[in-house]
């Protein structure tokens, strides 16, 4: 989280004096001093110390803030943290102080990262993948891959005059299948072929998966699950492979060998679902709820809206 935080304050470049040895007020940890502070963070602009807090069991009490205010320089303080507060103001004659939440926190990072500011490495391959199941509304905080968005939710909103609507950065579920079995072409001839398939549950199909480089590691942003009805049970997912797997195949035989003359054959191989394995792990989309007169889901992939499933509802 604390590599997160500052990569994001060099992108804003936001410059930062950092101390020669590590400072460290109870669980306040003293990142730097900032000569100033872009307008975006709705900060003191300038001077600014900045803390971190690492997460923890309990929220920080106010008790905690007392002493930390009785050691720390008068001035302008940001205090970005993984605990709660358990208050909501903290009043100092001498210190001037922005309290960053979880919650602040996260959105902060999530749209960082959906914006494009923030980028971890793709994603490797890797013949043996880590199968796991993820539950409803999770958030995710190992190195899960997620598909970098490929719209601005500022500027959708923007065109269809949602300006002054909130968004809140969330990931779609949706599943990766490791498909193995045999295709079978003309005279009983047979290959076995491995793909990858995406089942995107919230357009309700399924295609062949092609491209890593789309892949991202996911930030630790809260998960959306689709309605249980929106997955395919075995018999359609079989069918619907059946589809993308059956290939046609030009084969160039010699039909008279004195001139050479060619025929363009078009064979088709078929996928055998009875010989099918498969395997999946959970992938995920870049999304936000938009609240304005009600709650929607944007899908950043292909700007897509839908209702919150019943899931999610009331959570």
């Amino acid at each position: 989280m604390l590599d997160a935080i500052k990569a994001i304050l060099s992108f804003d470049q936001v410059e930062i004096s950092y101390p020669l040895k590590k400072l460290e007020i109870g669980e306040f940890c003293f990142l730097g001093n900032a000569e100033r502070i872009s307008e975006l963070f709705e900060l003191p602009l300038k001077n600014v110390y900045i803390w971190h807090i690492k997460s923890g069991l309990l929220p920080v009490s106010y008790n905690e803030m007392e002493r930390w205010s009785l050691d720390a320089e008068p001035g302008n303080h940001w205090i970005i943290s993984e605990r709660d507060f358990d208050f909501e103001r903290f009043i100092s004659s001498s210190h001037n102080i922005v309290l960053w939440n979880p919650t602040k926190l996260s959105r902060w990072i999530g749209d960082s990262f959906l914006s494009g500011k923030i980028m971890a490495n793709k994603i490797e391959k890797s013949e043996n993948k880590t199968y796991r199941t993820i539950s409803p509304n999770e958030k995710i905080e190992q190195n899960i891959s997620v598909f970098k968005p490929q719209i601005n939710p500022k500027i959708w909103l923007s065109q269809r005059g949602l300006d002054v609507s909130n968004i809140v950065p969330i990931l779609l579920e949706a599943k990766l299948w490791n498909v193995l079995g045999i295709i079978e072409g003309p005279d009983n001839n047979t290959e076995e072929g491995k793909w990858e398939v995406l089942e995107d549950p919230w357009s309700n199909e399924i295609k062949l998966f092609k491209n890593d480089s789309d892949l991202i590691y996911a930030p630790s942003l809260r998960v959306v699950s689709p309605e249980l009805r929106n997955w395919n049970d075995k018999d359609t997912f079989l069918k619907k492979l059946i589809k993308i797997l059956d290939i046609k195949r030009r084969d160039k035989k010699l039909v008279d060998d004195n001139s050479m003359v060619k025929s363009i054959l078009v064979e088709k191989w078929k996928f055998q679902p009875q010989s099918a394995s498969l395997n999946h792990k959970q992938i995920f989309f870049p999304a936000w709820i938009i609240e304005n007169t009600g709650k929607k889901i944007l899908n950043g992939l292909n700007g897509h809206t839908y209702d919150l499933p019943n899931s999610f509802v009331g959570t």
